[in-house]
């Protein structure tokens, strides 16, 4: 739209709207690889799955069997030289 402003030197933008809205439509959309002027509600499971179910692996932080600590719940005036973790040592399961 802007570079047909540039090129008119004008802001008019009603005679293109159309052709804009077409183009849009008749476009193939990166995040769901559908053109919106082609879908149809029988695509509807599969365009919502490609938009909003997203398998990320969760990623844990330790392994079976380290040997850990856990931190102390912090109050908001707690002296500094104090330990910040338990003395207790635990093993994840």
């Amino acid at each position: 739209m802007f570079r047909v402003f540039t090129y008119r030197n004008s802001y008019k933008y009603l005679d293109i709207l159309k052709p804009l809205v077409d183009s849009y439509n008749n476009s193939v959309h990166r995040s769901h690889g559908f053109k919106p002027a082609n879908v149809t509600e029988a695509d509807e499971p599969q365009l919502y799955k490609s938009l909003y179910e997203i398998d990320v692996p969760i990623r844990f932080r330790f392994s079976v069997n380290d040997v850990v600590r856990i931190s102390k719940a912090r109050k908001v005036f707690r002296k500094g030289y104090r330990p910040a973790w338990t003395e207790e040592i635990f093993v994840v399961y």
